[in-house]
């Protein structure tokens, strides 16, 4: 029989299949604004990169991790993963398109090591919260244990989203300075 507690296999399977669709519609389309800020760069300090990083996918990791506690929410972390790759496949087909090899460089060293980390918290954040609600027609001691658990794991969740945003605003300028010269 299966444990529906330890058993995520549909939800991986379905964060991977909205990962591929938004990857596939961030090929098809590259927004404007994307191929001005490859090509004119970003004038932007360290600091004002990392503020901004936090403020645009701060929302989308705690929108993962509040699926926990409210489960009709699950589209939206859905659509929040799918907005992240969607992003992420728009940046690499513009540095592609416009600026060839050296696109592909600056790619894989300024873009996909620090959002991949994120990806990957975003993905762990919907699974762990996925089991929650399991827990609530068991017994409503493990259920409350488990919501203290759940929100316990907002704290590394933040501190790996302010990492990643170190990593954007050091790693990205970086690479950026890279493709403009």
């Amino acid at each position: 029989m299966e444990n529906k507690k330890t058993n995520n296999r549909k939800i991986w399977i379905c964060l991977a299949v909205v990962f591929i669709i938004g990857s596939i519609l961030g090929c098809m389309k590259v927004p404007a604004d994307t191929q001005e800020l490859l090509k004119n760069g970003l004038v932007l300090s360290e600091r004002n990169i990392w503020l901004r990083y936090m403020e645009s996918n701060g929302l989308l990791l705690i929108l993962c991790w509040v699926w926990g506690y409210f489960m009709p929410i699950f589209p939206l972390a859905c659509l929040a993963l799918g907005y992240k790759a969607y992003t992420i496949t728009c940046i690499g087909m513009t540095a592609l398109a416009e600026f060839g090899r050296k696109g592909a460089l600056f790619y894989l060293s300024g873009v996909v090591p620090h959002n991949g980390i994120l990806m990957l918290g975003m993905c762990l954040a919907s699974v762990a919260s996925a089991k929650l609600p399991y827990f609530l027609h068991e017994d409503e001691v493990i259920y409350r244990r488990e919501r203290y658990i759940h929100g316990a794991r907002l704290i590394p969740l933040i501190l790996l989203l302010m990492c990643v945003a170190y990593g954007e605003s050091v790693l990205f300028t970086r690479a950026l300075f890279y493709l403009r010269a």
